[in-house]
């Protein structure tokens, strides 16, 4: 991104469009770099390599080499390194000042945002290996048995997974009441003596149940949920149904949600 900005900061500068980029030095030699800043930028990225100067030489003939095909728009002319009869009469000083900082500026910060991209690319390249070593470690430590695990955090985040899952069935998560307490408080707060027959219970969530059972009659259905409304130990207590069973019975279904320990 910064790149980018550096090459428009450069053409709004100049007025005249960047067509390619040369990337020198030891950066340039890392494997799919010019690839992603042709990407990246959008412009032509070619690498410059003088085997007769070698990897640490070569930006100096880059920078030269820019100073010499640089063009510019001002007062029409460009600059000529020519000697003799060739050799430019204008505002030397001038137009050394226009072009030679730009064209240097630029240079430079090109070569310290490639030193700073690689540095981090291999950083956290170290990092990583670090990071998957210890979990290859973590893991054979912690699974004894298995001899071989291709991809040790995926295998580590599905055990983790199963386990969760067996946890959530016998206890609640993060404070939640467990389903053995919440049959408990049920039973609790029923009438004594009333003739009930439980059919289903569902569990819902971390403090809710669902209830569905006959008992003798809509009296009873009504005195049930009176008594598990004021037994305190539920935040809400709603009768879902109620209807004819067989025998004369009745059946209902009610929703209940667990008071939460403060």
């Amino acid at each position: 991104g910064e790149i980018k900005k550096t090459v428009q900061f450069f053409e709004n500068e100049t007025k005249d469009k960047v067509k390619t980029i040369l990337v020198s030095g030891s950066m340039s030699r890392i494997q799919g770099l010019t690839e992603l800043l042709k990407k990246e930028i959008g412009r032509d990225v070619k690498k410059l390599f003088i085997p007769d100067l070698g990897v640490d030489n070569s930006p100096l003939y880059a920078k030269a080499y820019a100073l010499a095909l640089y063009g510019s728009s001002y007062k029409g002319g460009y600059l000529n390194f020519r000697k003799d009869q060739f050799k430019y009469q204008g505002a030397d000083r001038e137009l050394r000042k226009v072009f030679m900082v730009p064209a240097v500026l630029f240079v430079v910060l090109v070569a310290l945002l490639l030193y700073n991209m690689t540095s981090r690319y291999f950083d956290l390249k170290d990092q990583v290996s670090v990071l998957e070593a210890q979990v290859a470690r973590e893991v054979k430590e912690t699974f004894p048995d298995v001899q071989t695990i291709p991809r040790p955090a995926e295998y580590m985040q599905s055990e983790v997974s199963k386990v969760r899952e067996r946890l959530s069935m016998i206890e609640g998560v993060e404070g939640a009441s467990t389903p053995l307490e919440i049959l408990r408080n049920l039973s609790d707060s029923l009438p004594n003596g009333m003739s009930l027959r439980v059919n289903d219970i569902k569990i819902e969530g971390n403090n809710g149940v669902k209830v569905q059972g006959i008992c003798d009659s809509y009296q009873e259905v009504a005195e049930i949920e009176e008594a598990l409304s004021k037994s305190g130990k539920f935040e809400s207590v709603i009768r879902n149904q109620t209807g004819n069973a067989v025998d004369g019975k009745t059946k209902f279904e009610i929703s209940l949600v667990l008071k939460r320990e403060t």
